[in-house]
């Protein structure tokens, strides 16, 4: 690659596209908070309940829950989790390059090969406002 060519990290991160890593088996309840940025939420393991005033959600591991921006939510553990987040940027410079988003929560497959890129996407080592 040619030394003036971005790499897909700071490609993505200007995409506004983050993921991390959620704490290694722990309890998570968190109140009722939105964020300017949708999220994508996966468990490895445990099951995990969204709540929003659309609707509550459950999260057992091989599914991923989307959230959009702007969305109040809470998520609870039933005991211990783990797993990833992912936060999408959906500003007009961001999402200009990308698909229409979902406008509700919604529970989804996880697919092997997006497991795979947001593992990969978590060794990048960079968190929201990190």
């Amino acid at each position: 690659m040619p030394k003036d060519e971005p790499k897909l990290p700071d490609v993505l991160e200007s995409l506004g596209v983050v993921a991390w890593e959620l704490p290694r088996a722990s309890i998570r309840q968190t109140p009722a908070h939105s964020h300017a940025e949708a999220q994508l939420c996966g468990l490895d393991q445990g099951l995990a309940i969204l709540e929003t005033e659309a609707g509550a959600w459950t999260c057992p591991p091989g599914r991923c829950v989307w959230i959009p921006s702007g969305m109040v939510h809470s998520l609870r553990s039933c005991g211990k989790i783990s797993g990833w987040m992912m936060r999408l940027s959906t500003d007009e410079k961001a999402t200009s390059k990308r698909a229409r988003l979902p406008a509700e929560p919604r529970v989804l497959a996880l697919s092997p090969l997006l497991k795979q890129i947001v593992v990969r996407m978590m060794t990048w080592g960079r968190k929201p406002g990190g």
